[in-house]
């Protein structure tokens, strides 16, 4: 009964809220730094409803968005096609705020550590304005921050408050079916209600993507844990857009190449964890039948699926030596991504010489032709 008091006076308080913060803006009712409604707990929260903390969660915030972006740029530049774009954005989105020089701190009035675990406690959470301009926040805080940006990016995210951490999980957006595609161990990620998650541990930002990844993974195994999804806890508890509306920009952008080097030691491990145990396997079968042009095109597939392309190559050709059609499309394909379109043309029309009317070769071939006339 108590929790159900509370959670109809939060959802009316965010409607006051929003309906009072829009009326200030009409009436010119803003300070010069930010515009914050007195005596009211805009920032307040019971962890006995957690599903509250989605209204700290916005994608609509002005300097949230432009980080977001900077860093979504820096990913599509440099997005290996083979592999999940999600999973590579929410690096880029990670390692960009690990870079950012944003602190994990335990807040000093209302530590989250304590705070979660009393369900009479109203906690005092910041929005990710306030943790991007004081360049800290408590864990809990840093996951608002981070959640924010994965959902402007589009990603569906949602958090699992443990006793020790705070973990944010994305949707990869991936079927189950494809998941032993993307993964040597199925066991890291977590399938629940049609969703692929990831988890991202909050406590460990200042140890990397993998690391935050893997030790979530460790923390929610037997756990018993329960996650909220943002986009279904919105519904009862709508983000406070427009409560803190600050003057000044404020720009925490990282320097592109310590983002992009972030991110390639990133999937390094990734590929090592990952990959590397399906190529070891791939050649071992192959070991034993050389000459399976099946088993070829499965070893290079994995190469080219990881950006491994000087190790796919050769081995492409070599099925293509023994006839192999999707051989032939693959090492066009490969020239294409590699700007080689004169080579491109070449096995492209090799494949019309077999098939003439092979979509894919003649799809290549259309592309390869304007890319050399440019």
């Amino acid at each position: 009964m108590k929790r159900s008091v509370k959670k109809c006076i939060s959802i009316i308080m965010c409607i006051f809220l929003v309906a009072l913060s829009a009326w200030s803006k009409n009436t010119g009712r803003a300070s010069a730094k930010f515009s914050a409604i007195p005596d009211v707990p805009s920032n307040g929260m019971y962890w006995s409803e957690p599903a509250m903390l989605a209204s700290h969660v916005t994608t609509n915030n002005a300097n949230v968005l432009e980080l977001t972006k900077y860093l979504l740029g820096i990913g599509r530049y440099n997005l290996r096609a083979g592999l999940n774009r999600n999973l590579q954005f929410a690096m880029y989105l990670f390692e960009g705020l690990r870079l950012s020089d944003i602190k994990c701190r335990p807040d000093a009035s209302s530590p989250y550590s304590s705070s979660h675990l009393d369900s009479e406690l109203m906690d005092s959470v910041q929005f990710p304005e306030q943790t991007l301009r004081t360049g800290a926040g408590d864990v809990d805080e840093i996951g608002v921050l981070f959640m924010s940006m994965l959902a402007s990016s589009g990603l569906p995210v949602g958090f699992v408050p443990l006793s020790d951490d705070f973990i944010v999980m994305f949707d990869l957006r991936l079927a189950e079916s494809e998941i032993p595609v993307m993964f040597n161990d199925c066991d890291h990620v977590i399938v629940m209600k049609g969703r692929t998650l990831i988890p991202l541990s909050m406590s460990s930002l200042d140890k990397g993507f993998i690391s935050s990844w893997y030790g979530a993974l460790k923390k929610l195994n037997g756990s018993g844990y329960e996650c909220f999804m943002i986009d279904d806890a919105w519904y009862d508890y709508p983000p406070h857009d427009g409560i803190f509306r600050y003057d000044a920009e404020c720009s925490r952008r990282p320097n592109e190449e310590s983002v992009v080097a972030a991110v390639e030691s990133d999937m390094s491990e990734y590929i090592a964890v990952e990959f590397i145990p399906k190529i070891n396997a791939a050649k071992k079968k192959l070991a034993a039948n050389r000459n399976d042009v099946g088993l070829l095109n499965q070893l290079a597939l994995i190469y080219s699926r990881v950006g491994m392309y000087a190790d796919a190559i050769p081995v492409y050709e070599q099925a293509a030596a023994m006839g192999s059609v999707s051989a032939m499309n693959n090492l066009g394909n490969i020239a294409m991504l590699q700007k080689r379109f004169g080579d491109a043309r070449i096995w492209y029309e090799r494949v019309l010489n077999v098939e003439p009317d092979n979509r894919t070769a003649l799809s290549g071939l259309e592309h390869a032709s304007v890319r050399l006339e440019e």
